[in-house]
């Protein structure tokens, strides 16, 4: 199970730290601009085995034992800080199933949302993200969009998480 409290943590250790963001080479395909990311957890196959193995990004999560506990929680598969420039816009889309088959879910963790022009549509509802107030969509099987039109970076923290995973959000 994935506690509100959990959430709390990753949320207050989130908003006051920095992190070394990256550009997502997907993004191109559905968003109007770069989407930055540092990856906390992250999957793949390990040479020696040939098995699905589990990381942590070692520059940002070690030494935090309370992070390090949390993210390693196997219903968590991915985990990352995700960083969207001023006007960025993100098409209707559905996520992939990147994970060898594994279906999941996101929690989205608002971290620092500028202004009341930050939003996502769900189900044809726009929902307009806050500072600290947790969502669970499914992205794998229903169209999504959304956006920053303000004129501030927006971040957040994203969880991937297994389909069947419990999740307490208050």
């Amino acid at each position: 199970m994935i506690t509100n409290n959990d959430l709390n943590r990753l949320y207050e250790w989130g908003k006051v730290n920095e992190f070394p963001f990256k550009s997502v080479p997907s993004a191109k395909e559905y968003a109007n601009r770069p989407i930055n990311y540092c990856w906390l957890k992250a999957g793949g196959d390990s040479p020696k085995t040939g098995s699905y193995v589990f990381h942590f990004n070692k520059r940002v999560v070690k030494g935090n034992s309370a992070i390090e506990k949390i993210l390693s929680n196997d219903d968590i598969i991915f985990a990352s800080i995700v960083l969207f420039d001023p006007d960025t816009y993100i098409q209707n889309h559905i996520d992939p199933n990147v994970y060898h088959g594994i279906e999941y879910k996101r929690v989205q963790i608002p971290l620092i949302i500028p202004d009341e022009n930050c939003y996502m549509v769900w189900k044809g509802e726009k929902i307009y993200w806050k500072e600290g107030v947790f969502q669970c969509f499914n992205v794998m099987h229903h169209y999504h969009e959304g956006g920053n039109l303000s004129d501030k970076p927006m971040k957040f923290l994203m969880l991937d998480v297994k389909i069947s995973a419990e999740i307490e959000i208050n």
